[in-house]
């Protein structure tokens, strides 16, 4: 009958403290909690007040024997769930371990090492936070401060550079820290260039010779990178110069000195110039440049408005020109991916150099076969008219020295981040 009573309402009243269970334990019911009212106790419960349901008086030690009995019940069931002690095959609970205790005021072995690995993980990241700080800050102090020059340590062709816009590359470039190879077709204007270079400290050797010749190209690769122990950073495709003649005979053009009818030899002369040699030298020059050494690398190609905008009598030399910036960005997309080579272009507009005086200055250049060939634009073509500069923004023409920085800046850290572009210098549309 005790045993039935265990799952029913048991009621047993015993004056006002009327107790009232359900489902209580063997154990609880004979704890003597079910005594007759009044029974002495260390604390009691007030009495509910008569007006509402009657409830059980509970000493300290009642609700600290009542909370055990809950637990002795209940904890094995709930250390299953967390502890996933069920035996799958069989269904049963497996029998829980207590953890291993370390003496009082002392940690286990397993508090002992997430401690340390915390600790190592700790050390690993503040460790790896310095060393990025110091790499950041380096970067930085390297963008802002070259005391050895902004291409310290670099080799550098720079092809025509005998006289103009190259000779200028060439003593920037040297200013700035850079091994230079002043190439160009007159011997006695290269050897000077470099010469002057040596002489004001810097460092620079003349190859003389034809672009317009494979094997000279051979010999210029081959002497650069001796000169610079193996090394060769950068080119500048600087060569050229212009040779004009007009499409079909026309009085009129010809009359403002626009030259005859453009010959076969004009057209492929300045095109192999402007467009094979660039892609010659580039191509011997590869073993130099696909590499991966950590060290920076790119090619300049000089290109021309004329080759941008076009203008009349030029049809070789705006094609080239145009060509060059195609070039340029092949260059950038097969060689910039793997091996990080930049390539850019800058369109020249109005410099002052022996291609765009009057050409009754009677400046010229002497073909390998002897063939003198005038430069220069005829009678100025109003260069000196106060529309002369009207499309160019500062309203004068730029400066062989101006032309030059715009290439040693492409060529510098400075726009370490700018590849396959076409720079226009002194030009824009207004």
């Amino acid at each position: 009958m005790e045993e039935m009573m265990t799952n029913r309402r048991v009621e047993e009243s015993a004056g006002p403290n009327a107790l009232k269970f359900r489902g209580t334990s063997n154990r609880f019911r004979t704890s003597g909690l079910y005594e007759a009212a009044g029974a002495e106790t260390k604390t009691s419960v007030s009495p509910a007040p008569p007006s509402s349901p009657k409830h059980p008086t509970f000493t300290n030690s009642d609700i600290d024997e009542l909370a055990q009995i809950h637990l002795d019940f209940h904890l094995p069931r709930i250390s299953k769930v967390i502890m996933g002690g069920v035996d799958r095959a069989g269904g049963k609970a497996k029998p829980l371990k207590a953890p291993k205790k370390a003496p009082k005021g002392e940690m286990d072995e397993e508090d002992k090492a997430f401690l340390e690995k915390q600790r190592a993980d700790a050390k690993a990241k503040a460790e790896m936070a310095a060393k990025a700080k110091a790499q950041r800050a380096a970067q930085i102090t390297g963008h802002l401060n070259y005391p050895k020059g902004l291409l310290a340590g670099q080799v550098a062709i720079i092809t025509g550079s005998g006289q103009g816009i190259g000779a200028e590359a060439a003593r920037l470039f040297a200013n700035e820290g850079a091994k230079v190879i002043v190439s160009d077709i007159d011997a006695a204007k290269a050897n000077a260039v470099a010469e002057n270079i040596n002489k004001s400290g810097g460092s620079a050797i003349a190859v003389a010779g034809d672009m317009l010749d494979s094997e000279y190209l051979k010999t210029l690769v081959k002497k650069a990178a001796e000169f610079g122990d193996g090394k060769i950073h950068v080119i500048v495709n600087n060569a050229g110069y212009t040779w004009d003649g007009v499409i079909h005979k026309d009085a009129l053009l010809i009359t403002l000195g626009h030259g005859q009818q453009m010959t076969d030899k004009q057209w492929e002369n300045i095109i192999a110039l402007h467009n094979t040699a660039p892609f010659k030298l580039v191509r011997q020059a590869a073993p130099f440049f696909r590499v991966t050494d950590g060290e920076p690398r790119c090619i300049i190609n000089i290109s021309s408005t004329s080759g941008v905008h076009g203008n009349a009598g030029q049809a070789n030399y705006g094609l080239a020109k145009s060509g060059i910036n195609g070039l340029t960005k092949v260059i950038a997309k097969e060689w910039g991916p793997k091996f990080g080579v930049r390539c850019n272009s800058i369109a020249f507009g109005h410099i002052l150099t022996r291609l765009t005086a009057a050409k009754e200055e009677g400046a010229f250049v002497t073909t390998p076969d002897g063939e003198k060939i005038a430069l220069g634009i005829p009678n100025g073509q109003g260069a000196k008219s106060p529309d002369a500069n009207n499309d160019i923004p500062l309203r004068r023409p730029g400066t062989a020295t101006e032309a030059a920085s715009s290439i040693l800046a492409l060529a510098s850290p400075l726009c370490s981040y700018i590849t396959g572009q076409r720079a226009t210098e002194n030009r824009a549309e207004l």
